[in-house]
């Protein structure tokens, strides 16, 4: 039931390639990974250009540059518009210093959607202290088109942020939980939440304003067959600039 795949390119920026040995063209390793998602699309959904953190900071805890950021981003972004993707997903993001770089990269190619989602802790803060209230007044002021969170946590956890978004949010929010808190049982990660639990918050959230849902680490095809049937008919509450 997804109407959005992502391309397999988290991580697909210049800077994780390179930790990773692969220091090939990067904008061309992207488009080959975004064609392939294409064909397993076979065009019964929209196709997402997935870009992620860099691992990057800026002075004073790192030493990168904001230009550095920038064109890491870019380079992916040039593979990705040239693949044909449909729309833009910057996610798990754990710093602004890298949102607002992703922004830029992608909108120094393309006019298409793009969409943004933080990851936080219990507290609404991200990785590098920024509250995500704030991170959702700066980038919808950039000209995001939805915005919201990702991984993190269960669906109850990120409920109680995603209201708090509500009450700043002039675009439409997003909510792409984990299927609840990984546990390693016998050796291996296992999740807790199974798909009627994930999913029992889903009225809720529509009221919080969310018009986004996927599902993060843990979730399988049956979490999303789930949240396509609670979704079906379902109503979207907009928010209303002031």
């Amino acid at each position: 039931g997804s109407q959005v795949l992502y391309t397999p390119t988290f991580g697909g920026n210049a800077v994780k390639l390179a930790e990773h040995g692969v220091t090939e063209d990067t904008a061309a390793y992207n488009r080959r990974l975004a064609d392939l998602s294409r064909q397993a699309a076979d065009g019964k959904a929209l196709l997402a250009g997935d870009l992620s953190p860099t691992g990057l900071f800026l002075a004073p805890l790192g030493s990168a540059s904001f230009d550095q950021l920038v064109d890491a981003y870019a380079q992916q972004a040039a593979g990705l518009e040239a693949a044909g993707v449909d729309l833009y997903v910057i996610e798990t993001m754990m710093t602004l210093s890298d949102a607002r770089a992703a922004v830029l990269a992608v909108r120094s190619v393309s006019d298409k959607p793009i969409f943004v989602s933080f990851t936080c802790d219990e507290s609404g803060r991200s990785l590098s202290g920024t509250d995500v209230t704030a991170a959702l007044t700066v980038l919808q002021g950039m000209g995001i088109s939805a915005f919201g969170l990702n991984c993190s946590a269960g669906p109850e956890q990120m409920l109680v942020h995603l209201r708090r978004l509500r009450e700043f949010a002039r675009v439409p929010l997003i909510a792409k939980p984990n299927a609840g808190m990984p546990q390693i049982v016998d050796g291996k990660t296992v999740y807790d939440c199974p798909p009627d639990e994930f999913v029992a918050l889903v009225g809720e959230m529509l009221d919080a304003g969310v018009a986004v849902f996927g599902g993060c680490c843990g979730t399988t095809g049956e979490h999303i067959a789930a949240l396509s049937k609670a979704l079906d008919g379902a109503g979207f509450v907009r928010p209303a600039p002031e």
